[in-house]
């Protein structure tokens, strides 16, 4: 019996729809994470089950074996080269070939281990391997953006639980890019300032937004943070492009991060998110109107009708109030009091659960 014939990745557009992607080879991914009878691709001795490495990064003093590895995505989002569109019949109708590269970065050899249970030293790997394969890709002129993200959990929209992170290139920028790179050269030609240094800045000296500080880098919750307990990690350096990050930033950075993301798991019961990481254009690189940052997305609720019938977000979380939680979390996790009987910490746990509850079911009242 033949096989249907497999359809390549393709952008469209309508005359009401922004531009989408149309990638049917996604939807052979695995349904379900970790299959109990399925073995894990990206687990030590099954490097057999994925293209070969693109890159391989050891810990220091290890010999030979692999801790990150950067491989082609199996089920790539787009087309690694071009491709023929069948002309669409009608003149409202726009398409494209989607033409990039998808790559995975298998983040640790250890199947359970994520960001926050490694090490500053093996978190930094990953950063590394970021920075490195965003560089090759770069290199490439046809390739105009690079997007990074990470996955974590069903509800983020994972497929398999070994930690891991992807690196997209595009040879089209993405309207949300430009508006975001346009907004930022927009606020640097009025004001010859950055906009990312001076929100960070004006956060710092307000205080009530701020969920961690550390040496190099910000933590906060943008004053209109688009979903609940959204943080955003920016370098306090002004620094347009995370390749040019030092390997003493990436370590600050892997310290930060792996802490605020123990917060996370503290306060908000280990919630599925994403993480993205923020930076301009390949055409724009060095532009001092850009800056590079993080942002952590946790999952704790899902879009409803009203966020899709106007593209407005609706955040049930003050971010004042997310900050709070992260901070009196903090205290928590370093009290030297934390076995479990301490009666002083109860109330502000069950502060925090009844301001985190989903109140998203109120918005139908």
């Amino acid at each position: 019996m033949s096989q249907p014939p497999v359809h390549l990745p393709e952008l469209r557009r309508g005359p009401q729809d922004d531009w989408v992607l149309l990638a049917p080879m996604r939807s052979l991914r695995t349904d379900r994470i970790d299959r109990l009878q399925r073995e894990c691709p990206f687990c030590p001795g099954n490097e057999y089950l994925t293209p070969p490495s693109l890159l391989a990064l050891t810990e220091d003093g290890a010999t030979g074996a692999w801790f990150v590895r950067v491989v082609e995505n199996r089920f790539p989002l787009l087309a690694g080269s071009a491709t023929r569109v069948e002309p669409t019949r009608l003149p409202l109708f726009q398409a494209a070939p989607a033409v990039g590269v998808h790559e995975v970065a298998i983040e640790t050899p250890h199947h359970e281990q994520e960001m926050a249970l490694r090490t500053p030293e093996q978190l930094s790997l990953t950063f590394r391997a970021w920075q490195e394969r965003v560089r090759a890709l770069h290199a490439r002129k046809d390739l105009r953006h690079v997007v990074v993200f990470k996955n974590c959990g069903e509800e983020a929209g994972t497929s398999l639980a070994h930690p891991h992170s992807q690196i997209v290139a595009l040879t089209r920028i993405p309207q949300a890019v430009l508006r975001r790179s346009r907004k930022a050269r927009a606020f640097f030609e009025r004001s010859g300032k950055c906009a990312v240094c001076e929100t960070s800045q004006l956060e710092a000296q307000l205080r009530e937004r701020i969920v961690l500080e550390s040496e190099g880098f910000l933590a906060y919750a943008p004053f209109a943070a688009s979903s609940e307990a959204l943080v955003r990690v920016t370098p306090l350096e002004h620094s347009p492009a995370f390749t040019d990050a030092s390997a003493a930033s990436l370590l600050l950075l892997s310290r930060h991060l792996r802490l605020l993301l123990s917060m996370l798991d503290s306060a908000f019961s280990s919630p599925a998110f994403n993480l993205v990481l923020v930076m301009p254009p390949r055409t724009i690189l060095h532009d001092p109107a850009q800056h590079w940052y993080l942002d952590l997305i946790p999952r704790l609720s899902r879009p409803g009708g009203f966020e899709i019938a106007t593209g407005l977000g609706v955040n049930t979380l003050l971010p004042e109030e997310a900050a709070k939680i992260y901070r009196k979390t903090r205290l928590h996790l370093e009290s030297p009091h934390r076995d479990g009987n301490n009666s002083s910490d109860e109330p502000d746990l069950q502060w925090m659960r009844l301001v985190t509850r989903p109140l998203r079911n109120q918005l139908d009242e």
